[in-house]
């Protein structure tokens, strides 16, 4: 963030265009309006910052003539969205579930998760979720995260992960119909006007060509928010006249959830599953929509097969008791067997009453064929014919029954039949729900034959509107009624309202346990007696027996526990698909017998699957796909009998070692097991299921080779996708054989081998997706032969080589994919006869020479050119504003030069433009302006000049802007911001100048901006501070002034705010401590006053605070927090006084502390050691602390940086490394009174670089280490302390050393020749800068020049030595002119004798030597005047003699007493010498 380039997130690699992952493994930058979603909006609930940002490229894909093209292709859905969904694999949803974090905490957990070799951002998408994207697809679901919720070990928060997915965050499905229009004029027939005209209630998605001239009506697929809605009729124009328009809905392909209708449609679908936000599988579709986006074009037989496999059921009872038959019956649908209502007509037939609980049991075996009576269905759900005219007349030969009229009243006649058995048994014992309804306990059928107490009891009935069976049976005999018995005509009515009543007391208590969720508010014991009609999501059959219950998409939360499926016997289909519940899927399931279709797809429920779904036998369709489902796969669910869909992807599933158990599945259509943890060689029971035409296994951990039968055992594959597994070998040669498929999808494996030539043979693909293997080779040219292609990748698939030109052959292909490969030289011409193409994608290549012209011009319906990442050249060609109907251009990283075409302003469709990081100038285009859709333009890292167009932004709504690393001037647009939607902004590192563009207050989603380095002036208040969603705002180093508003509290998302080197001053607010988000602030170097609010560690999430380099005073707030997460706090350079702060005690996290200069004071206290054990860097020189530091220091194990100097410490130094594991790099004690002898625990520092302990009360000798203990020394002063004896020669091997200093000890002895080994000094060039390990300045002071000098950034540039105010003795060795990288040396004050060395002339970098108050005789070598940069000269109180020597820079030393105390010495600028 804020690396100097404007990039949003981690580096070049992470952006890529919102609609594509392009790349497997490659960090991707998601912008935020591709993903505003949360969990539960990937999963269909709907988000409305998802409907204001929207994913543009879907928008995009819903285009008419996409559509239409879409339409007829037998590709499995919409391959655009396939191939995003594809790429975007290794993209994570990341919510933040209990506790809080920031997207800083994220980046650091998943970072140390996978090390050095990839970098992670994360960005946030709505409030507590953010998305990031992972090296691979793979690592998101198997090498990271085997979980969908994870504990941070960073923070204290917990997050939910999900794989992100392109529907993320949709409000509403797009419900689609055919629909017939008239009146459309004859002479005006045409596509356009047909899409026009259908266009006017709403999308128009497809035209039946058939239909196009026809003088009735066009019919056209229509899309929109609710297909009931649509209306009769509307106005348009057509021409120069207006028209009204009329719809008539022909047939509803997608609709809604079931309102309040009493039909349902279950069973096999080809559609894949639609997939929750934890991935989106590239080959998915609705299933809704499953009737046009099928796999492959399919035979009409194949077709009219699986129709007649549907199971419908239905309630057809209609007002007046009559049978309406839907015409679609006579198709060979499925019905259930349903009942009519009671002829209320006053007749005298004879009726026979049929009891529920003797139809189940006493017609078991009989002979059943379809009745005639046409009110009747032809089946019932067990597809068996019911003649209930013979069965009544079974039953009553079995149970040798005699039955006798009576009358009801009303002239009503109906057979009643008794029983001894039952007719002295009360009611209430039969059927305990009744009980309600007869409330005495000695209700017998005996005491209800009487008329009086009949009626009534009827007649309450009859009050819930429940249909009863009444047959007429005029034309019936009964030969052998033997005594009389069965059931009352009251007793099978009650039996139906017992049955109501007990389901929907069984809803109702399972609606309870829900929470009793609005969207179920028609649930209601009001309504107990019309569920049918009334209840949402409920259709029963004519019974009243629920056998639908469809709730799919309503956002429901809890579980199935309280489902009491015993009230539901005859349940034929559960559709709970895309809500929230949770828990384990109860075995009791296994109990609905009548079950033909179960989807409990996209909800969050975990543990393993019940096995005893097997019972099921009469299940069609079983969906469990998009859960938390852990275990084994059962090997139940294989003996399916009846199974044609069976898709059970996107859980964490995995299998018994060898499928052990598992069964041929031979009725199986389609499968899908993706995205679990299956492993082990392929499937055997998959290769045997041989009636497959739909085979999803991808992302999954199945290793080996791909069974070489496979092509023989399914033969009638259409789609395949193995993709994202761990296969190895070669591509199977025998695909080839598969002459059905239309579908090939490997990519992302072990396959090696190259591209097969083969595949130029298999004419029939539509899709073939290898790329993501180790493929290597070249592109073969026969792939040219594909006519039928539509898409293909082969993206990193180590392929070397060029393109050949035979890929122009594939006319049919729209989506292309060779990123990421080692393909070089240019692009050829014969590209451009693709004119099908919309989707370019060959970044991240080594392709060279120009972009041809001609593929703008050429490819018609071009929207993507991703071609970043090469070293093409050249200019970009002004052909460019051709491709009318571009949406991203993506041209980064590459040598582009010269400036940016004026046609560019042509590309009115454009949405995203990035060119950034070529070598592009001049100013930009003013037509850039007419870009009106325009939402994401990244210019930075170019040698942009010049002004901003003045009314760039206006009218737009631009949402990510860089403009970063370029040289533009000027004031930035003021209406840059006009449509108040940037969200990410960065102009860092320009010249711009001036006020910022006052709209930028008002842009409430603004959410990174970068404006560091330039020159912006005025208030800083009056451009910032109104930001809810602003995350990172850096403005450093500008000349910003003015103070910090309240507004600023509005900020509360606020995590990074750096305000450092500008001119902002005032006191801090209070209500500046309602940024409770903040984890890095920096306000330094500014003119800050006053003190800081009592408040400030509020800011209990803040990890960095840099407050240096102001005026800031008083003492530091007391914290009231036992655990702040503070990582740095630097407090140098105020006025802040007071004891040592007490609040470092609760922070345990601590790793750099600077409270240097500042007015603090008194003892360090013992607890500082222990309470951060994790401390890297101390700082506190120039303060008034004192006292002897305590030993609890010692507990300071990563100390890497020390300072204490300018201090008052006293004592002995305590022993810092106990354990001999010193990480020491710097280490700083001058000025203090210190006192003993050398530390000796610095033996043990073996990283050391700087050793200062000058100005202190050190004794005794230096002690005489292997200089193999600090061989990374660099700066070693022990100055002005009373260090005796020689120096050690360990010092002489310090290869790194560039500074010594050893002035003002007691020193004795010579100096050592062995100097001239100090390699540092030795060369006249300036330093190689080591890379630090640890982000600190280091410093050290010495006496420059005569003058104490503190040297920091510059540190690297000073070499020298100073050994003087010693007692040394001896001649000057002459080695020490080998140091000729020496910048100064010192070496009076000591007892040296002597000459001066003849070749001190070679020290050419020598700025200053001082060689006074010595007993160095002789002449003055004429050397000396060939140091060109000597400044300062000493050389008095010697014995020097002789002439001084003449030269430029000798000339420019006019003080005399540089030459004092030399009595034989003349010249300038002494005396003048005589002459002899």
């Amino acid at each position: 963030m804020g690396d100097g380039g404007g990039r949003f997130g981690n580096g070049r690699g992470n952006r890529a265009p919102n609609m594509a992952n392009r790349g497997r493994g490659q960090n991707v930058w998601q912008r935020d309006d591709a993903a505003q979603t949360s969990s539960n909006n990937m999963r269909g609930s709907g988000s409305q910052q998802s409907q204001q940002s929207g994913d543009r490229w879907e928008i995009a894909a819903r285009e008419s003539e996409q559509r239409r093209q879409e339409a007829n292709s037998s590709l499995s859905g919409d391959q655009s969205s396939t191939k995003q969904s594809k790429e975007r694999a290794s993209s994570v949803v990341i919510t933040i579930i209990e506790g809080n974090a920031t997207y800083r905490d994220i980046e650091q957990e998943f970072n140390i998760a996978f090390g050095d070799s990839w970098r992670c951002t994360a960005r946030a998408i709505a409030p507590n979720q953010y998305i990031m994207r992972f090296p691979t697809a793979r690592e998101v679901e198997r090498d990271v995260y085997y979980g969908s919720s994870m504990k941070l070990r960073t923070v204290d928060a917990t997050v939910r992960l999900s794989t992100w997915t392109a529907s993320v965050g949709a409000k509403a499905t797009l419900q689609k119909a055919w629909v017939k229009i008239s009146n459309i004029p004859l002479d005006k027939r045409c596509e356009a006007n047909a899409f026009y005209v259908g266009g006017l209630v709403g999308i128009s998605l497809e035209l039946d060509a058939s239909t196009l001239h026809k003088p009735e009506y066009v019919k056209v697929l229509i899309g929109c928010r609710d297909v009931e809605l649509i209306p009769s009729s509307a106005e348009g124009c057509l021409g120069d006249n207006f028209y009204d328009s009329f719809y008539e809905i022909d047939k509803i392909m997608v609709g809604g959830p079931p309102k309040s209708s009493n039909a349902v449609t279950v069973g096999y679908s080809d559609a894949p599953s639609p997939k929750r936000a934890r991935h989106e599988q590239s080959n998915t579709t609705t299933e809704e929509s499953s009737e046009n986006q099928a796999v492959g074009s399919q035979s009409e037989s194949v077709r009219h097969h699986r129709q007649c496999e549907n199971v419908v059921i239905t309630d057809i009872t209609n007002e007046t008791g009559t049978q309406e038959s839907d015409e679609d019956s006579a198709g060979g649908e499925l019905l259930i067997e349903t009942m009519a209502r009671e002829n209320e007509a006053t007749t005298n037939a004879d009726y026979v009453v049929q009891s529920p609980d003797v139809s189940a049991e006493d017609t078991k075996g009989d002979d059943r064929e379809a009745p005639t009576d046409g009110r009747f269905s032809s089946r019932n759900l067990n597809n068996a014919n019911v003649n209930i005219m013979d069965k009544v007349a079974n039953v009553a030969k079995k149970r040798n029954l005699e039955g006798r009229k009576i009358s009801l009243g009303s002239g009503d006649i109906a057979r009643l039949w008794k029983d001894p058995v039952l007719e002295s048994q009360p009611f209430c014992e039969q059927y305990p729900v009744l009980f309600d309804l007869c409330q005495a306990q000695d209700c017998t059928i005996k005491n209800c034959v009487d008329a009086d107490f009949l009626i009534p009891f009827r007649r309450r009935l009859m009050g819930y509107n429940l249909p009863i069976l009444i047959i007429p049976l005029q034309d019936m005999e009964y030969a052998h009624l033997a005594h009389t018995a069965a059931l009352l005509l009251l007793l099978a009515t009650t039996v139906v309202t017992a049955a109501v009543a007990s389901q929907a007391d069984a809803l109702l208590a399972w609606k309870s346990s829900l929470g009793a969720p609005a969207v179920l508010s028609s649930w209601n014991r009001a309504a107990m007696p019309v569920i049918c009609s009334s209840w949402r999501g409920v259709a029963c059959d004519a019974d009243g027996h629920a056998i639908s219950l469809s709730l799919r998409g309503l956002g429901l939360n809890g579980t199935l526990d309280a489902l009491n499926v015993a009230a539901l016997p005859a349940l034929a289909a559960l559709d709970l698909n895309n809500n929230n519940f949770s828990g384990h899927i109860p075995a009791s399931l296994s109990r609905l017998r009548s079950l033909a279709a179960l989807d409990l797809g996209s909800n969050w429920f975990d543990g393993p699957i019940p096995p005893q779904l097997d019972n099921l036998s009469g299940l069609i369709d079983l969906r469990l796909y998009n859960n938390n489902l852990v275990g084994d796969i059962p090997h139940h669910l294989t003996r399916l009998p009846r199974i044609q869909h069976f898709d059970l992807s996107s859980n964490y599933l995995t299998n018994p070692p060898g499928y052990w158990g598992f069964s041929p599945m031979p009725t199986v259509q389609f499968m899908s097991l993706y995205l679990n943890y299956l492993n082990g060689s392929f499937p055997e029971f998959v290769l045997n299921s041989d009636n497959v035409t739909y085979l999803d296994l991808s992302q999954n951990i199945i290793s080996g080779t791909i069974p070489d039968s496979l092509p023989v055992k399914l033969p009638n594959l259409m789609y395949l996708n193995l993709s994202v597994n761990a296969f190895s070998g070669q591509i199977l040669a025998s695909l080839s054989t598969l002459r059905k498929l239309q579908d090939l999808r490997i990519g992302d494996n072990n396959l090696t081998g190259g591209v097969p030539e083969f595949l130029g043979s298999m004419s029939q693909l539509r899709v073939l997706e290898i790329g993501g293997n180790p493929l290597g080779g070249s592109i073969l040219p026969v792939l040219g032969r594909l006519k039928m292609l539509q898409l293909l990748d082969i993206s990193s698939a180590g392929l070397v080589s060029t393109i050949p030109p035979q890929l122009g052959n594939l006319g049919n292909l729209y989506y292309a994919n060779l990123s990421m490969n080692q393909l070089s030289g240019g692009l050829p011409p014969e590209l451009a006869w693709m004119r099908k193409l919309r989707e370019f994608c060959i970044w991240s290549n080594v392709l060279t020479g120009v972009i041809p012209p001609a593929l703008f011009t050429n490819w018609p319906e071009l929207k993507w050119f991703l071609v970043e990442n090469n070293s093409f050249s050249g200019a970009i060609p002004p052909e460019l504003g051709k491709a009318a109907k571009l949406e991203i251009l993506y041209l980064f990283s590459n040598n582009l030069t010269g400036s940016i075409p004026a046609e560019l302003g042509e590309l009115v469709n454009l949405v995203e433009l990035d060119v950034s990081t070529n070598q592009l100038e001049g100013e930009l285009p003013a037509t850039i302006t007419s870009l009106r859709n325009l939402y994401y333009l990244a210019l930075f890292d170019n040698n942009f000049s010049g002004t901003l167009p003045p009314d760039l932004g206006k009218g737009l709504s631009l949402v990510d802007v860089s403009f970063g690393n370029n040289n533009f001037s000027g004031e930035l647009p003021q209406r840059l911001c006009d449509g108040l939607a940037l969200q990410n902004f960065a102009a860092n590192h320009n010249n711009f100048s001036g006020r910022m563009p006052p709209c930028l207050k008002n842009c409430m989603k603004l959410f990174q901006v970068l404006l560091e380095g330039n020159q912006f002036t005025g208030d800083i208040s009056e451009a910032f501070g109104v930001h809810p969603s602003l995350d990172y705002l850096d403005i450093s180093g500008n000349q910003l002034m003015g103070k910090l508003s309240s507004d600023w509290s509005q900020c509360i998302n606020l995590t990074r705010l750096s305000m450092s080197s500008n001119r902002i001053s005032g006191n801090i607010d209070a209500t500046f401590c309602g940024l409770t988000s903040l984890q890095y602030l920096d306000l330094s170097n500014n003119q800050f006053t006053g003190e800081l609010p009592s408040c400030w560690w509020k800011f209990r999430h803040l990890l960095f605070m840099d407050v240096s380099n102001n005026s800031f005073s008083g003492e530091l707030p007391i914290s009231t927090s036992l655990d702040l997460r503070l990582q740095s706090l630097d407090l140098a350079n105020n006025n802040f006084l007071g004891v040592f702060p007490s609040v470092i005690e609760t922070c345990r996290e601590l790793s750099s502390l600077d409270l240097g200069n500042n007015m603090f004071f008194g003892d360090i206290p013992s607890w500082f050691g222990p309470s951060v054990p994790f401390l890297t860097f101390l700082s506190l020189p120039y303060n008034n602390f004192t006292g002897v530091l305590p030993p609890e220091l010692s507990q300071l194990p990563y100390l890497e940086f020390l300072d204490l100097s300018s201090n008052s410490f006293s004592g002995e130094f305590p022993i810092l490394m106990a354990n001999n594991s010193c990480l020491l790099q710097s280490f700083h004690l001058a000025g203090n009174g210190f006192t003993g002898a050398f530390p000796p625990f610095l033996a043990g520092c073996d990283s050391l670089s700087t050793l200062d302990i000058g100005n202190n009360q050190f004794f005794g000798g230096i002690p005489k280490w292997n200089f193999s203990h600090v061989p990374l020394l660099r700066i070693l002063s022990l100055k002005s302390n009373k260090f005796t004896g020689e120096i050690p020669s360990w010092i002489s091997r310090l290869s790194q050393l560039q500074l010594l200093d050893m002035a003002n000890n007691s020193l004795s002895g010579s100096i050592p020749v062995a100097f001239s080994n100090l390699t540092s000094m030795r060369h006249n060039l300036l330093p190689v800068v080591q890379p630090r390990v640890v982000h600190f300045t280091d410093k050290v002071n010495i006496s420059w020049k005569s003058r104490e000098q503190t040297f920091r950034e510059t540190i690297e540039l000073v070499t020298g030595i100073d050994i003087s105010c010693n007692l040394l003795a001896g001649d000057i060795p002459k080695e020490i002119t080998y140091l000729q990288g020496l910048r100064f040396l010192n070496l009076s004050r000591n007892s040296l004798s002597g000459s001066i060395p003849e070749k001190i002339g070679s020290l050419e970098l020598l700025e200053s030597l001082d060689l006074s108050c010595n007993e160095i005789s002789g002449a003055i070598p004429p050397s000396i005047s060939n140091l060109p940069s000597l400044s300062v000269l000493n050389l008095s109180n010697n014995r020097l003699w002789g002439s001084i020597p003449t030269g430029n820079q000798l000339q420019t030393l006019v003080d005399p007493s540089i030459y004092g105390d030399n009595p034989g010495l003349c010249g300038f600028p002494l005396r003048s010498c005589p002459s002899f």
